[in-house]
């Protein structure tokens, strides 16, 4: 839900300026990412382990497997690094020192997300 929210809503506004969130001109890669831009190819290796996790902690939720702490942390391990990666190389674009490079504190302000 959170990545579907940032590309549906949050990366097309800060895409009208920022190269890093746009996905104009994107292939489908046979490892699932695209070839545009790493914030966006990020994304698409992280979505299938969130979707495995989700899946997972559903079928304990419903009582169709009990929950195992190990089974849990081998989903997350799967896509562990990439999305660490993902949340620092976000933020580090998402800085007030880098959003100068494209906005003005006005512009910003008016941003509704």
């Amino acid at each position: 839900m959170h990545h579907s929210i940032e590309e549906s809503y949050v990366f097309p506004k800060l895409a009208k300026r920022m190269p890093s969130f746009k996905r104009h001109m994107s292939r489908k890669l046979a490892d699932g990412s695209t070839d545009g831009p790493e914030l966006l190819n990020q994304h698409d290796l992280i979505h299938p382990g969130l979707e495995r996790m989700e899946a997972y902690l559903e079928g304990c939720r419903n009582g169709e497997q009990e929950l195992r702490l190990k089974e849990l942390k081998a989903i997350m391990d799967e896509f562990g690094n990439i999305l660490w990666t993902h949340m620092k190389e976000e933020v580090d674009e998402l800085t007030a020192e880098n959003m100068r490079k494209y906005w003005k504190i006005e512009e910003m302000d008016q941003l509704r997300f």
